[in-house]
């Protein structure tokens, strides 16, 4: 046991920038521990109808988030001439419009729930659209700048605030689904501004016209490939509700399966976002070395990924009942199928968040087409067997997709980012 603790500790030791590995790790941990107790205690309140058609409409508003900031955000990596905090300030102002614009249009489409109040689900759409863009704005700004602390602060922040503000509306008398959706981006949104201030809202007027012009020259590219890649990318990622939703309309079922995924797949993702913050910023600087890097880390998540498994195969079903009741009973059988997706996006899913500081945007797009289709057929292939087969179906198909985009990315970073 001396000797194998020993061994781990020397793992640690040599793995470089562990002080930023370790940084958003813990700011990870918080934010997944008091995530942890929140989201059953809102599922609860909400009850599983309310919950699982809030499962629907955030699946939907993430897919659609997209086209908030056309993903212009990633390209404050390759931004000449333009500095980050004007980027931020133009971005910021540019999802406020797009925002406006998508909220009547999502709810024309008839493809989320309706709410009681128009009003309620108007606010609710538009706060998540711009609340998240922003979020996700200035962890892209601060990953650049090397500020990994208050990339942790954010996600405290949000953990924190969101079950806060979920419990002051129901105290008033309200559990609507959408107001689940309003505390959402409202967490999203105060976390944001409490970690990082306002001084990058501001844009400098002496630059504005020139920094506009720049940044929609400097960014087109990014824009181009990205917003595809990541429209394909989040629907895959949301895919299994959208569709569910749209083919059986069980929103308890879905409700079953968004607790499942929540403490399965979404810490996993959470995690990987965050080493893939410093795995981004590693190959920006050196491709081969920061490959290295990643694999030993990749050897600990391995570790990390199995003691998961273990506990979740042999707890999930006591844990279920005892804190959420007989009737969320199936959310362990649907917790156990998304075992094998949990290891791979632990072990692998980091190195295929770096096609942009590889500036192979191009070849992300292609992977993304190709993992939409599998997994859509996967999906809707399972749905016609029964809901939990297709949790299996998706879980599988879905983890070897990517495997296959980690090889991509670890060959062309090995080469040191030339093409294969």
């Amino acid at each position: 046991m001396v000797s194998y603790s020993f061994t781990l500790l020397l793992m640690i030791k040599s793995i470089p920038n562990f002080k930023s590995y370790a940084t958003t790790g813990v700011g990870v941990a918080l934010a997944q521990i008091i995530s942890f107790a929140s989201v059953p205690l809102i599922a609860n309140l909400a009850g599983p109808e309310q919950f699982g058609n809030f499962g629907i409409v955030y699946s939907n508003l993430v897919i659609a988030m997209v086209l908030v900031s056309f993903k212009t955000e990633l390209s404050l990596f390759v931004l000449k001439g333009v500095t980050s905090n004007n980027a931020v300030a133009i971005i910021s102002r540019l999802a406020v419009v797009t925002s406006l614009f998508l909220t009547p249009v999502l709810m024309s489409l008839n493809i989320l729930p309706t709410s009681a109040s128009g009003y309620l689900e108007f606010l609710a759409i538009f706060v998540l659209l711009f609340g998240e863009t922003v979020f996700e704005l200035h962890i892209q700004s601060n990953i650049k700048k090397g500020q990994f602390k208050n990339n942790a602060l954010q996600r405290i922040y949000k953990s924190f605030l969101y079950p806060i503000i979920f419990i002051l509306f129901y105290v008033f008398g309200s559990s609507d689904s959408y107001i689940i959706v309003l505390s959402f981006g409202l967490a999203a949104l105060i976390s944001t501004v409490s970690a990082n201030g306002l001084t990058e809202c501001k844009l400098e007027k002496k630059y504005r016209y020139k920094h506009i012009l720049l940044l929609a020259k400097r960014a087109r590219k990014t824009a181009l490939f990205m917003t595809p890649s990541h429209l394909l990318s989040r629907y895959s990622g949301n895919s299994f509700v959208v569709l569910a939703g749209l083919q059986s309309g069980n929103s308890t079922f879905i409700a079953m399966y968004l607790l499942a995924y929540k403490f399965v797949i979404a810490p996993a993702s959470i995690l990987t976002a965050a080493n893939s913050d410093v795995v981004k910023r590693e190959i920006l600087i050196d491709p081969v070395k920061g490959v290295k890097d990643f694999l030993k880390v990749s050897a600990l998540s391995s570790i990390v990924a199995i003691v998961i498994i273990m506990f979740t195969i042999l707890f999930s079903e006591k844990i279920v009942l005892m804190t959420m009741g007989e009737e969320w009973k199936q959310t362990a059988n649907i917790a156990i199928a998304l075992l094998p997706l949990l290891f791979t996006i632990l072990v692998f899913s980091p190195l295929t968040h770096v096609y942009i500081v590889l500036n192979r945007q191009g070849l992300d797009l292609t992977w993304q087409i190709m993992n939409t289709l599998v997994t859509t057929l996967a999906i809707l292939w399972g749905l016609a067997q029964s809901f939990e087969f297709a949790v299996w179906s998706f879980s599988i198909v879905y983890s070897l997709s990517i495997f296959i985009s980690f090889l991509i990315c670890l060959v062309i970073a090995m080469r040191g980012g030339n093409d294969v």
